[in-house]
């Protein structure tokens, strides 16, 4: 905890915190809402393809919209985003009063979706440029920890509010969240990395280590997806609303942001990182598994909290692993990349969702959930184990015995 308290005690990184916790809310609200949007406007089925939509786009244009940010203003390009996704969250709200045409929905759902797709990917990037170089590992698992506070504050705000409010009362909640967000971004420095060229730093895309971190960024985007397209009927199927759904992902954030604050800082410092995040999304796939054969909610409540756990960790080793291996005038780039990565996953996985859901229900849906995980962990792994033992770190018998852990971990150094 004294890690974090040092970070904490920079004015810098308090406003940073402010303003990044509320532009990150009305991402943690999208797909709960356009769930329930796609309910009120004709079904759940439409409503995991509205959400579907929302990810394919937020995943196709991350890395475009973060690499303009790169080159220009930082703080400028998140407010200009964030007043973007303010305008199109209302928009929403007034088609869900309206009983618009589920075209305007769509429509709505991927300019949403274009608006958000740089703005996770931007404040990661910023947390460089509030805190000396020497508080940068515990300041990004801090910063995880804070993402999973706003998983935890937004699908409880987002459930709260379409109780009594509807789905309509989400985007509208929604949307001020976002413009309080860019309110709070212009009183942060103002960060300008220097251009990069063809001849300068090389693309993150071509960085060995981003692509084990977006196979399994994909990976747990896919069950994340799947999670939570099928939540709220999931929901309704224990025999309660739909909008307790939100209730399930608030308590797998909740678990997640727990494990941040406790193991986050050993994880961001550790040796192996990339061969840790492996193993973790391997856990992640395996211990969401029980939720679908709960009973009831009260089962569910605790499933959830623990299928949390490992998440968080995750993003921070993530993070830490970009930060070593990319070049610093191409994090917003990178990191963008790393979410364009997660919404990739998260939108098979609402695609997938609404495909079963109809016909398989609920429960057999949320197996699937395991899926993206599970393979993408169990890939990670092997490449560690044959790159290892085609390097010959693997003692044979009769040899003095190397630590695998250092040798199996490719996530790790610089670019190559």
């Amino acid at each position: 905890m004294s890690s974090y308290r040092s970070v904490a005690r920079h004015r810098p990184w308090r406003r940073f915190f402010v303003a990044a916790v509320l532009s990150r809310l009305p991402i943690t609200m999208g797909v709960f809402g356009l769930v329930l949007a796609g309910h009120a406007l004709g079904s759940f089925a439409l409503g995991a393809r509205l959400a579907a939509l929302y990810t394919i786009t937020g995943a196709a244009l991350a890395v475009r919209r973060g690499r303009r940010m790169d080159r220009g203003d930082l703080r400028r390009g998140l407010r200009r985003d964030g007043v973007a996704v303010a305008a199109f969250a209302a928009g929403i709200a007034v088609c869900v009063h309206t009983a618009a045409p589920a075209l305007v929905a769509a429509a709505l759902a991927v300019a949403l979706g274009g608006a958000l797709a740089a703005i996770p990917g931007g404040y990661r990037a910023f947390v460089g440029s509030v805190v000396p170089e020497a508080d940068r590992p515990a300041a990004y698992a801090l910063d995880a920890v804070c993402v999973e506070a706003c998983f935890v504050a937004g699908p409880a705000l987002a459930a709260a509010t379409a109780w009594f409010a509807g789905p309509t009362g989400v985007f509208v909640l929604m949307a001020g969240c976002a413009l309080g967000g860019a309110a709070a971004t212009s009183r942060l420095p103002s960060v300008v990395h220097p251009v990069a060229t063809d001849a300068g730093p090389r693309a993150p895309h071509r960085v060995p280590a981003m692509i084990g971190v977006l196979i399994g960024a994909a990976g747990a985007g896919m069950g994340l997806g799947v999670l939570d397209a099928t939540f709220p009927a999931f929901a309704v199927r224990l025999g309660t609303r739909a909008a307790v759904g939100g209730l399930f992902v608030t308590l797998m954030a909740l678990g997640s942001g727990t494990a941040g604050v406790l193991f986050g800082p050993r994880v961001a410092t550790g040796r192996s990182v990339g061969l840790v995040a492996a193993l973790l999304l391997l856990l992640f796939g395996i211990v969401v598994l029980p939720i679908a054969a709960a009973p009831d909610v009260a089962a569910v409540i605790v499933l959830a909290f623990i299928a949390g756990a490992p998440f968080a960790l995750m993003t921070t080793s993530a993070s830490v692993v970009i930060q070593r291996s990319v070049d610093p005038s191409r994090t917003t780039e990178a990191f963008s990349l790393l979410n364009a990565g997660l919404l990739t996953g998260d939108a098979a996985g609402n695609a997938l969702a609404s495909a079963l859901i109809g016909g398989a229900g609920a429960r057999v849906t949320l197996l699937l959930a395991s899926a993206g995980p599970v393979v993408a962990g169990a890939v990670l792994l092997a490449v560690m184990v044959t790159r290892a033992r085609q390097a010959g770190s693997l003692p044979l018998a009769g040899q003095h015995p190397v630590r695998v852990v250092d040798a199996v971990d490719p996530l790790q150094g610089g670019q190559q």
